[in-house]
């Protein structure tokens, strides 16, 4: 009997013993498909959306005194509520500019998003640009404000556009915190690019290019967003047009195509660029967007085209490039792009077409994106 309750007692400790370890077992299955779960929450992706629009001539005076222009601008783009707003052409108020009754100062962003209603992207960066900084005043103390007044010529910037200092500057409205802006304006062209020849090059009013001109005519800006918990570069750039405006000589073609070089040495995402002139690129399969009035068509037979299609080779266009059309209310330019690193998921792009050309001479661009 004794030998037989021993058995059984043995039998009974086994089987406990094995009811324990499916216990335990079950247990930590149980607690790796919590840690699995709550590792998905936290990885969870998030949808954002961006907009981009070269509001022509968006000027201090404008935003003081808000008409047609502005009212169609609110029309075209208020209902959006975009997580990302960048905006071209917009002066950057200066006091005393162009006038002295012009008393404000880096205040012109957000009066824009009072206008439009956008207060909810309580983040910005507003970037002076180049453009006339080397303009001169009137004997009467002001700028000149429209091109066609009698001796305009004599005293706008013509190494870098503008009737007066901080016109056609660059701005952007986000939602996102901003761990930190880098820009990039006075960088001389020939200390990234020592190859160019600038000499054959001459200004509007047959002048030489000066050997210091800088390559960026308005501004290079990269702000680091915070976009659930990682870190994607927003970078803006409003580049010189492709055009040469009726002078033979001009080195916007060239200077447009330089700024395009730049921008994809930037991002690198072919891991290939490396420091120059003291500035660093991105590091290799770094996150980011670029936002911006690129100012070449892709189907055109520029120089700047070319460096474009190598850009977006390595990127993705807000749209599928076969089904771009015109950024612009009339003509068939494609001037205007948003374009992301290959790690941001594009849901959609539109063009805006039903933006008034009274608004602007550029349509607004949008794009819906998912990061994880």
């Amino acid at each position: 009997m004794l030998r037989l309750y021993k058995m059984r007692r043995i039998k009974n400790d086994e089987v406990s013993f094995q009811v324990y370890c499916f216990s335990m077992n079950f247990i930590n299955i149980l607690i790796l498909l919590i840690l699995c779960i709550c590792c998905t929450k936290s990885k969870k992706s998030t949808v954002f959306t961006a907009l981009h629009y070269n509001i022509q001539e968006l000027t201090t005076y404008k935003l003081q005194n808000p008409g047609k222009q502005l009212a169609e601008v609110k029309k075209a783009i208020s209902h959006l509520k975009p997580d990302i707003f960048s905006i071209n052409e917009i002066q950057y108020d200066l006091i005393n500019v162009p006038s002295s009754s012009f008393k404000s100062s880096g205040e012109n962003l957000n009066k824009l998003k009072k206008f439009l209603g956008y207060d909810y992207l309580k983040n910005q960066s507003f970037i002076i640009a180049n453009t006339g900084k080397n303009a001169k005043r009137q004997s009467n103390g002001k700028y000149h404000t429209q091109i066609n007044k009698k001796n305009a010529n004599s005293y706008i910037d013509l190494v870098n556009f503008g009737l007066f200092p901080a016109q056609y500057s660059t701005g952007a409205l986000y939602r996102f915190e901003a761990k930190k802006v880098d820009i990039i304006r006075n960088l001389r062209w020939l200390h990234f690019f020592p190859e160019d020849e600038l000499k054959k090059f001459s200004l509007a009013n047959g002048k030489r290019i000066p050997h210091n001109i800088e390559l960026f005519d308005k501004s290079f800006s990269d702000t680091l967003l915070k976009i659930n918990d990682k870190e994607v570069h927003l970078i803006l750039l409003h580049a010189v047009p492709a055009y040469n405006f009726g002078n033979k000589n001009s080195i916007n073609i060239l200077r447009n195509k330089r700024q395009l070089d730049f921008l994809r040495w930037y991002v690198n995402v072919d891991g290939a660029s490396y420091i120059t002139a003291g500035i660093h690129p991105l590091k290799e399969n770094s996150s980011f967007i670029i936002m911006g009035d690129l100012n070449v068509d892709i189907n055109s037979s520029k120089p700047g085209a070319q460096s474009l299609k190598k850009l977006i080779s390595f990127t993705q266009p807000w749209i599928k490039q076969d089904k771009m059309k015109a950024t612009h209310p009339k003509g068939s330019l494609i001037l205007d792009y948003i374009l992301t690193s290959p790690d941001i998921k594009i849901i959609d792009g539109k063009i805006l077409r039903q933006a008034s050309s009274t608004a602007s001479d550029h349509l607004p661009i949008w794009g819906k994106f998912e990061i994880n």
